[in-house]
């Protein structure tokens, strides 16, 4: 019972229809990023050549993180836990910010912290950092109209009307 009332929790959302373009066009930002997937902003992901047991590991590490990406893509058009697909959401767009910004702030390029590759420019970065902030909001607003956990939430509160 308490993991259903968490489950609850996690779909519960209101009938608002402004939250819908901005679900798309967050959706939209991680389906297609400027300047390619998340795996495109790690270092490692880029400059694998030693062929180790340990970095073998990194290209399907890479098309992992890629996935997630697509998949929090499709949360976020379709409606579907946002609350959760919106955490890691939270770490793409960070990532891009800083991969953005930091190009900006230090001329000559190359990475951060010897992991996040520095590209972009500080208007994306400006951009993306608005994605953030956008999808904070989202968790704790929730999905909006036309979404799958509204749908979830009303089959839900019908089912303890009936009851």
């Amino acid at each position: 019972m308490i993991g259903f009332r968490l489950f609850e929790g996690i779909i519960r959302t209101s009938d608002a229809k402004w939250i819908v373009p901005t679900r798309i066009v967050m959706g939209l930002l991680l389906a297609f990023p400027i300047g390619g997937g998340v795996e495109q902003l790690l270092s490692w992901c880029i400059n694998d050549t030693s062929q180790d047991a340990i970095t073998s590991l990194l290209p399907a590490t890479c098309m992992l993180l890629r996935g997630v990406e697509l998949l929090c893509a499709i949360a976020f058009m379709l409606g579907l836990l946002l609350r959760l697909w919106a955490l890691p959401s939270l770490v793409i767009f960070g990532l891009r910010v800083i991969s953005n910004v930091g190009n900006s702030i230090f001329a000559d390029g190359g990475t951060m912290l010897g992991v996040i590759r520095l590209g972009g420019d500080w208007a994306y970065g400006a951009m993306y950092l608005a994605a953030l902030v956008l999808t904070y909001d989202l968790i704790s607003i929730g999905s909006g109209a036309w979404s799958i956990d509204l749908w979830l939430s009303q089959t839900s509160a019908s089912r303890d009307h009936s009851e």
